[in-house]
């Protein structure tokens, strides 16, 4: 009986620590928002303000409509000194850029473009610096991810069938040693 709820606990806390550990407590070496630039790096935070306050967003925006704000953090501070540009257009029109920030050295290693998307899609944030090297992540706004939908979904029920399996088998425990206890 022990091991069985030794088991359960484990699993649970698996469980529950994965999402906490999604992006939040992630170093800055696994951070899917963090890009390369050159021998700096980057990181990228995007903001919806209008619709859900101070939510932090990286590659996917829920919302095509409202304001969004994005965020450059420069990292390194070579990058600060030499600066930085911003550049976010739709994907295959960078002729139509949606925000343009010039190359532009930065004291507080911020960068920061308000902008409103014309709706759903993909969209390419470009971050360049003076040297002419360039990061790119694709942001997909108002967009349904079938494929984290399908994996989170393939987690959960894994983790549902694991938990039923587990507590079939602590009742069917207590079950036997009660007919057991009676028998005897």
């Amino acid at each position: 009986m022990k091991i069985y709820s030794r088991i359960i606990l484990f699993v649970l806390g698996c469980y529950f620590s994965a999402g906490l550990l999604a992006h939040g407590d992630a170093s800055l070496d696994e951070d899917p928002c963090v890009l390369p630039l050159g021998k700096g790096r980057v990181h990228l935070s995007a903001y919806q303000p209008d619709t859900s306050g101070v939510e932090e967003y990286c590659d996917i925006i829920p919302s095509a409509t409202g304001r969004t704000l994005v965020v450059i953090d420069i990292i390194d501070n070579a990058l600060r000194d030499s600066g930085v540009g911003l550049r976010i257009y739709p994907q295959g029109e960078p002729e139509n850029a949606l925000a343009d920030v010039s190359i532009r050295p930065t004291v507080t290693g911020v960068l920061a473009a308000s902008l409103e998307f014309p709706g759903s899609g993909k969209y390419v944030v470009e971050i360049s610096d003076s040297d002419e090297r360039e990061g790119r992540i694709l942001l997909k706004v108002d967009y349904l991810d079938w494929g984290r939908i399908m994996q989170t979904a393939f987690v959960n029920g894994l983790f549902l069938a694991i938990m039923l399996w587990l507590f079939y088998r602590v009742y069917k425990y207590g079950r036997d040693k009660y007919k057991a206890h009676m028998h005897a």
